[in-house]
């Protein structure tokens, strides 16, 4: 019953314009999402997508939204109840090229409302900074991606566990069975969707561990090494919680990866968005993390890329979810640039981020039709435009733009040539020139202006020479 009532509040939340619309980083493919409901917890999501809207208009769309929203939930029978409701709003500004969220102070002071039943005035309802933390499925979670707060959660409730084993005098078989039974499957759960460095997550089940090992008749004192070893080399066989996390997210993808489910969709947003975000054509999970975790943003994917370096796991995804190249013998900027081995992490950061700026890939998308000159336009400090939606809006300094154009001079010559010929076009490519031409090539027509063309026609009376 809840789920049909959901669904016609979900669709008719849709029709009135209310929903996120998110496209893969390179595939284009449609994801569309308006809220993600559980029982009586929903969460309503709202993107703008257009740089020109400022925060306020911003806002004005979002309370236009909830109260579509609370009117849907009273047509239905409910009510949002004040008490439960709050939200967050993201917003970023930009210091040397480096984007940060603003602060609560920096947003519209205007209080968000919420519609009640009747004849009842509407209600405000708090908001809260992004690095406020609230119980979502059993797990602690905040828009800033911080995740302290869970794991303060999970020593919390070890502690206690070790307490409360302490003060029942269960004999150590039973203190065995409680860990291995009741603890691990607490403290475990939700460990799948989080991110957080293997370091702080060792040290917050190690401190469970130095309390629980004198319940189970074990020296505290023993090695780390000694505590997670399995049985057949004579350690404890204790839970490593990195490795937990990494079968878990394995598991995840297993299980859903090219599925259809919408956890599918969300998986191959994520995953898009790195690969594109990083910029190699190559394996993500096969690079070096230590060095290249820097062009990439805290994420999921990202944390399961550390996960995967730290024990030397190898993912492969079938080649179709690779990035597709623009034009035979088509090489990736990024790996052209790393393989010069000119530049430190930090200088990568600054040429990729102009490269997201001009929202290109490949060889293919910043040389002339001749497949060898570099574009002159890649040279100016105008963003560029693609039929593809690149995942990050940047705001290079001059600094990022004097690298990016050292580093094009490092794959060229001095006439800003390739030393090799790229190959014939594999495919439309997502970069818009500006020029068109109808299917007999007989007319060509540039853009110069939105809605405004210079046309230019072939003279059939001329005659070839």
């Amino acid at each position: 019953m809840h789920s049909g009532v959901s669904t016609v509040q979900i669709e008719a939340y849709k029709r009135l314009r209310h929903r996120v619309q998110l496209m893969g980083a390179w595939s284009g493919t449609l994801l569309s999402l308006a809220a993600t409901l559980y029982v009586d917890d929903s969460d309503l999501l709202h993107v703008e997508t257009s740089p020109a809207t400022n925060d306020d208009e911003f806002f004005k769309n979002v309370q236009r939204a909830t109260m579509d929203w609370g009117g849907l939930v009273q047509a239905t029978g409910g009510s949002l109840k004040p008490s439960k409701c709050f939200w967050y709003m993201m917003a970023w500004q930009w210091n040397r090229g480096v984007p940060t969220m603003k602060k609560p102070n920096q947003l519209p002071q205007s209080p968000l409302l919420i519609p009640q039943p009747g004849q009842a005035p509407n209600v405000p309802i708090p908001l809260k900074p992004v690095d406020w933390s609230e119980k979502k499925l059993g797990v602690f979670t905040c828009p800033a991606g911080d995740f302290g707060f869970q794991l303060q959660h999970i020593k919390k409730t070890g502690t206690e566990w070790a307490s409360n084993m302490k003060n029942s005098s269960c004999p150590p078989r039973d203190a065995w069975l409680g860990l291995r039974y009741q603890l691990f499957p607490k403290i475990c759960y939700g460990l799948v969707a989080i991110s957080v460095p293997p370091a702080k997550l060792d040290t917050i089940f190690q401190s469970i561990y130095f309390k629980a090992l004198p319940l189970l008749k074990v020296n505290r004192n023993i090695i780390k090494l000694f505590r997670t070893l399995p049985y057949k080399f004579q350690g404890l066989g204790l839970p490593n919680p990195n490795i937990e996390v990494l079968a878990l997210k394995l598991h995840l993808i297993q299980n859903h990866w090219g599925s259809e489910s919408e956890v599918s969709n969300f998986l191959l947003q994520a995953y898009e968005t790195i690969q594109m975000e990083i910029g190699s054509s190559a394996n993500i999970f096969t690079l070096e993390y230590k060095r290249f975790h820097v062009l990439a943003s805290d994420g999921w994917f990202k944390h399961l890329w550390e996960l995967c370096n730290m024990f030397s796991v190898n993912i492969t995804f079938n080649e179709c979810h690779d990035i597709p190249m623009t034009r035979l013998n088509d090489k990736s900027i990024m790996d052209e640039i790393i393989l010069l081995d000119w530049y430190s992490p930090p200088d990568l950061v600054c040429i990729n981020r102009v490269r997201k700026l001009k929202q290109v890939h490949c060889l293919g998308n910043i040389t002339l039709a001749d497949g060898r000159t570099i574009n002159p336009t890649m040279f100016n400090r105008d963003q560029g435009t693609s039929f593809l939606p690149f995942p990050t809006i940047e705001k290079p300094t001059t600094k990022d733009f004097k690298l990016w154009k050292d580093a094009l001079h490092g794959i060229s010559d001095h006439n800003y040539h390739l030393p090799f010929t790229l190959g014939p076009y594999l495919r439309q490519p997502h970069i818009d020139h500006k020029w068109h031409a109808n299917e007999d090539i007989t007319e060509i027509c540039q853009q110069i202006a939105p809605n405004c063309y210079n046309s230019y026609r072939l003279n059939s009376s001329l005659r070839a020479t």
